[in-house]
């Protein structure tokens, strides 16, 4: 999917309005995506025409790709960011989805341990979604999910045809010796897959996205451990990597204990969720690397296996350098990882300088295509834009 920020930035940053510490963007690079569809992966939402990331600092920023400014998201005057009336302390690390002229996430309840009718202590869970808009610098709570957690949980946000799809987590209670709730543990838990229609806040839920228990008899670390990552859109498919620790013998000795993945998916056509495991002791083990509108990228062990969207085959690359690495992209037929780049239509790999200038460090991530150029990012969230014809020289 082409995630794409929405024309919102239109008014913030058209505005006559000073943000703090920072100046608005120009606005004439600015464009409605034509598709409506939105995607956050928590720390990022990437745009067709800007960038909406999360930094060290908690607060979330904007990258014009056009001049290569940043700015605030915030648009309030004089905005000190710290209390709970801007839309970036709400937020806190997770990124909203975009549409209009608003921002769409969800913020948690705090847990409580509760007594029930039968005085026994439960644990009490729930969940608002939020709209933020930008021409009126306010922010509306449009319902309450009870009894599961969404940003604390598995984050990750889908705008699609006016539906918010999200995962909601039902977390288990850590108990005593007595069998009392005394507190939570935030991961595992029962996590399913639920939708809002945004025009009318009709609410659906479809369904598990794990088999809890099943998952748990083979694999005993997964309730302190288990998460499920939405990747996003592909050929009308929400795709998801369900992560757990998976070892054995003395968990004190490292390498012992690690996380293993398996992919699953959600098909839009038809209602219907693929992928879950029919024999737990041999699970298919694989991840979603990368994924967009144009293609959909899953490794295995020292391989990756490319699908170009309007095609039946798959491209395969393997390298022994493809298991460490940690970001991986595509755009025009070239895969990027780790430094390299591979062709998919001729299958030759060279190394780039321009990502990766030094052997010792980390190499730099491609984050998206603009026009004729590459939007970089290293490591420590510097970014710089590279004509594509001197990256791919």
């Amino acid at each position: 999917m082409d995630k794409r920020l929405c024309k919102f930035m239109r008014i913030l940053l058209t505005t006559n309005i000073v943000l703090f510490p920072f100046c608005g963007c120009k606005s004439d690079s600015f464009k409605q995506d034509a598709s409506g569809d939105s995607y956050s992966n928590i720390q990022m939402n990437i745009g067709q025409d800007m960038l909406a990331y999360c930094k060290e600092d908690n607060r979330f920023y904007v990258l014009d790709y056009e001049n290569m400014e940043q700015s605030l998201l915030c648009n309030k005057p004089n905005c000190r960011h710290t209390g709970n009336d801007c839309i970036m302390t709400r937020l806190y690390r997770n990124a909203p989805v975009f549409h209009d002229t608003c921002a769409y996430y969800f913020v948690d309840d705090k847990p409580e341990m509760v007594q029930d009718k039968d005085l026994n202590v439960k644990l009490k869970q729930g969940s608002n979604l939020c709209c933020y808009d930008f021409t009126t610098q306010t922010e509306k709570q449009l319902l309450h999910i009870e009894d599961a957690s969404v940003s604390d949980g598995n984050g990750e946000l889908l705008l699609h045809d006016d539906t918010l799809y999200y995962s909601k987590t039902v977390f288990h209670p850590a108990t005593d010796e007595n069998g009392a709730a005394v507190g939570f543990v935030g991961a595992g838990g029962d996590v399913s897959l639920a939708a809002i229609h945004l025009p009318d806040l009709k609410q659906e839920d479809l369904g598990s996205l794990y088999n809890y228990v099943e998952l748990t008899k083979y694999y005993p670390m997964t309730p302190n451990s288990a998460h499920i990552f939405m990747a996003g859109l592909f050929d009308n498919r929400i795709y998801y990597n369900v992560a757990f620790v998976q070892g054995s013998g003395d968990p004190t000795v490292a390498g012992n204990y690690y996380y293993n993945f398996y992919v699953t998916y959600y098909d839009l056509s038809d209602g219907t969720y693929h992928g879950t495991p029919e024999d737990y002791e041999h699970i298919d083990f694989a991840q979603v690397m990368y994924l967009s509108d144009d293609y959909l990228v899953i490794r295995r062990d020292n391989q990756i296996s490319v699908t170009k969207k309007g095609s039946d085959q798959q491209v395969t690359l393997t390298d022994e350098s493809i298991n460490d690495c940690s970001s991986i992209s595509v755009f025009d037929d070239k895969v990027f990882c780790d430094g390299k780049i591979y062709d998919l239509n001729s299958k030759e790999v060279r190394e780039s300088k321009l990502l990766k200038p030094d052997p010792e460090l980390l190499a730099k991530e491609v984050i998206t295509k603009y026009k004729n150029s590459f939007i970089l990012r290293d490591v420590s969230q510097n970014f710089e834009k590279i004509p594509a014809e001197e990256l791919l020289k």
